[in-house]
């Protein structure tokens, strides 16, 4: 079984192209780590039918101070564990812990150039780098109220261009 351990808070481009590197691998266990949003497990279901998906709130990110911590909850929750995939170099040292193989993909963003600490940081700034289920999720309801011709329909038309999304008149 191949882990794909990360936050996917919010799931984005870079996460998608990831998972479904993964995917053709074998079978893929995302593991979310930290409390992180509680719609990140929804969104993994929604955007991948048919993977398996747990939570790991006790380790808030991926780096060298929680490999151990990584390689025992794999050990504990997950033993059937044969690789460890994901973007992160870290990875490396909790895969030498269990014992099995791994592959950093992409560690420099340089194919997918999604960052998920900007991301969350400037979410509508980086909204085009959002995966679709994620964009639902994260989607707020405008209603534009005036008298007429005051440039309700201009202003939506607007809206609906730089961000996408329907738009009901």
């Amino acid at each position: 079984m191949i882990v794909v351990p990360g936050r996917f808070s919010p799931l984005h481009r870079g996460h998608e192209t990831l998972l479904a590197t993964a995917r053709t691998l074998g079978e893929v266990h995302v593991l979310v780590l930290g409390e992180g949003s509680p719609d990140a497990l929804p969104v993994l279901a929604q955007t991948l039918p048919g993977a398996t998906l747990s939570r790991a709130p006790q380790i808030a990110r991926l780096g060298p101070d929680t490999a151990a911590a990584l390689s025992a909850h794999l050990r504990t929750h997950l033993p059937g564990t044969t690789r460890l995939f994901g973007s992160d170099p870290a990875l490396k040292t909790s895969a030498e812990a269990l014992g099995v193989a791994y592959t950093i993909l992409d560690p420099e963003q340089l194919a997918m150039p999604a960052d998920g600490d900007a991301i969350r940081a400037d979410l509508v700034g980086h909204w085009s780098l959002l995966s679709p289920a994620a964009k639902a999720a994260h989607a707020k309801r405008l209603t534009l109220i005036g008298p007429e011709s005051s440039g309700k329909s201009t202003i939506a038309a607007k809206l609906v261009a730089a961000y996408g999304g329907p738009l009901v008149p």
